[in-house]
């Protein structure tokens, strides 16, 4: 449990009410050119703003009816979809799911029910998963996109941090709680129909509470970001887990704090940062590995501003980032796939409409 709050800050997982709606258009009214969206949100005022981004400066803004936008629990490119939650402001009222819409840069709210504190979102577009903690139980859920829960299952003295969506099946990451000092780490594999849980498996290879995985291959990829302990310390490697039997490989990327996973085919794009202020300011932390899925060869790049996000399509890798903590503007810079050399920055004030401190909560795939 030590680093549920670390985690719990990480994914702005703060939850407010936010009712269903659509989105309006503010600035750039039709128009919806190709490119990268910001998304500035807030826990005190609300809309929140999606600002699509060109190559030098922002094309269109839309406002997004709900705060807490934050897409590090999981953002889900499928098709013309892009999916998040917001989970709103600091009266933990409710969890919103968002559906931006990337051709006509509008987007659709829908009320998810019972869901608090949410540190796990997956889906395939037509299900939608979440995970919570609440009086020491772990909490899964399945919704349509209408927002109407279909099942639900929980599971006693466990922290579901992380889940992931293959196929018919749901595995999630969780910290068993066994008391102080004695938590430990395991797999759950789940129906994803019924929520049934068909298996519970220790993880001894997991030296700390899992925040980050992706699927590939038939493979669990997790981040192993930092290490329990009296002192935080930074990870430096990945798990490559076989679901099925187990069976573990340890990547070491020579880099601390391995968190955001991003896969491009057989690539995997891996950003070095976490929000822990043991570990450095987020402005600092800029190095980002390419590991290659096949050989697991690594290389390793600094990027030109700290990483709050990123995405990668077939030919550029566009970077949400600080140049410096809490700055009046965040930046979108876009480098060449290959060589990662930076090819565009634009800055992006803070907005100050409606009140409140407003903070940049991630990036959608173009």
């Amino acid at each position: 449990m030590r680093r549920l709050a670390a985690l719990a800050v990480l994914a702005a997982v703060t939850l407010a009410a936010c009712t269903s709606g659509t989105g309006s258009a503010d600035e750039g009214a039709g128009r919806c050119a190709a490119g990268p969206v910001a998304l500035w949100s807030s826990q005190e005022a609300s809309p929140s703003q999606a600002v699509v981004v060109g190559r030098s400066g922002p094309v269109a803004t839309r406002t997004i009816d709900a705060m807490g936008l934050d897409v590090r629990p999981g953002e889900f490119s499928i098709g013309d979809h892009r999916y998040l939650l917001a989970s709103g402001d600091t009266s933990h009222a409710t969890t919103v799911l968002v559906d931006w819409r990337a051709s006509s840069c509008t987007v659709a709210t829908v009320r998810l029910d019972g869901v608090v504190l949410p540190l796990g979102f997956a889906t395939d577009g037509t299900r939608f998963f979440t995970t919570n903690t609440r009086n020491g139980y772990a909490e899964f859920r399945r919704f349509d996109a209408a927002g109407t829960m279909a099942v639900e299952t929980k599971v006693a003295d466990t922290l579901g941090t992380v889940i992931v969506l293959v196929d018919n099946t749901l595995y999630a990451f969780v910290t068993e709680v066994k008391g102080p000092g004695s938590d430990a780490y395991g797999l759950l594999e789940l129906d994803a129909t019924t929520l049934n849980v068909r298996s519970r498996r220790p993880l001894p290879m997991v030296t700390g509470q899992v925040g980050s995985v992706v699927a590939h291959g038939g493979r669990l990829i997790v981040a192993a970001t930092a290490q329990d302990g009296t002192t935080p310390t930074p990870g430096h490697t990945l798990v490559v887990l076989d679901p099925l039997t187990l069976e573990a490989r340890t990547v070491d990327l020579g880099a601390d704090l391995p968190y955001l996973l991003r896969v491009r085919g057989d690539t995997l794009y891996v950003g070095h940062t976490f929000i822990n202020p043991a570990f450095g300011e987020l402005s600092t932390l800029r190095h980002l590995s390419v590991v290659d899925l096949t050989t697991f060869a690594v290389t390793g790049h600094d990027l030109d501003a700290g990483i709050l996000d990123f995405r990668v399509d077939d030919s550029s890798l566009y970077l949400l980032g600080w140049l410096q903590d809490n700055a009046p503007e965040a930046v979108v810079q876009t480098y060449r796939l290959g060589t990662l050399d930076r090819t565009a920055s634009v800055s992006l004030p803070r907005p100050t409409a409606g009140g409140g401190l407003f903070y940049p909560a991630g990036l959608l795939q173009p």
